[in-house]
């Protein structure tokens, strides 16, 4: 994790206020559809926005669901997220030269910079649909499976 945001953020990636890696996430005790031996891990928002990690560099109260996007290639990851707080970027393909999705003024990059005069996160993210994978909502294909997990782990 630390050296590709080394790569990608070059001067920037001290002003993250988190990195949310593997080990702060929360093991669902299901595996992925389409990899049956990888583990479908979550990241619960509502720990971030009640500061329940000794690691974060800031105090309760301060971040919410209105001002917080969660970026991640896997849509799984925010099952147990309020909808709307979360945008999931196409899968990124090494070689792929044309790909400039998260490159200067690729999409990517166009939608934060909307976002930063939004009002709040949820309504600029589903005014703005960004091109990426879906959310997993119940209209999924795979909705029965995906509220399963979200059933058990009950967060």
């Amino acid at each position: 994790m630390d050296a590709i945001l080394d790569n990608v953020m070059v001067g920037l990636r001290r002003k993250l206020l988190f990195v949310w890696d593997q080990q702060k996430c929360v093991d669902s005790g299901f595996k992925c559809l389409e990899k049956k031996e990888k583990p479908i891990f979550l990241k619960p928002m509502k720990k971030i926005w009640e500061n329940k990690y000794d690691l974060l560099p800031f105090r309760g109260g301060k971040f919410s669901e209105s001002n917080t996007l969660m970026i991640d290639d896997e849509p799984h990851i925010a099952l147990i997220n309020p909808p709307n707080t979360a945008v999931f970027p196409p899968i990124f393909k090494v070689g792929n030269g044309k790909d400039t999705f998260l490159g200067p003024k690729g999409d990517m990059q166009k939608f934060l910079d909307g976002l930063v005069d939004a009002d709040d996160v949820p309504t600029y993210v589903k005014e703005h649909p960004l091109i990426g994978q879906p959310a997993i909502t119940a209209s999924h294909r795979d909705w029965d499976y995906y509220a399963k997990i979200i059933r058990f782990v009950g967060i």
